[in-house]
């Protein structure tokens, strides 16, 4: 059993249980995680190595996609963005695809589209 943790430290946790909740009891993709629990632990992150971690990959994530870097390739010079490509390409490398029991591909990270919410 997978146990969902969460920055405790971020001040944008309102509602975040209630959302998490949603998304496991309503949503398809939420109801066929039968291996999470379904309540989400809060701790802080300048105590848990984990959580640390975690919020290092959401952060070369989000520059990575911030800088469309996913299309383009950083200006000469840019070391700080070369690096996040590296970091993003080393998460991905890291990170596992899963098929459903019906063939359909389920990608470890997933880019919503613009607007989608």
């Amino acid at each position: 059993m997978a146990n969902v943790m969460f920055d405790g430290h971020s001040g944008q946790l309102s509602g975040l249980s209630e959302r998490f909740s949603g998304y496991l009891f309503r949503s398809f993709e939420g109801m066929a995680n039968d291996h999470i629990a379904d309540t989400p632990s809060f701790v802080d992150s300048s105590s848990s190595v984990g959580i640390q971690i975690a919020d290092i990959c959401a952060y070369v994530v989000r520059v990575y996609q911030q800088n469309n870097l996913h299309n383009t390739t950083p200006a000469l010079g840019d070391e700080y963005l070369f690096a996040i490509r590296r970091w993003y390409n080393t998460i991905q490398d890291k990170t596992l695809n899963f098929t459903t029991t019906d063939g359909e591909p389920r990608p470890g990270i997933f880019f919503m589209a613009q607007g989608d919410s």
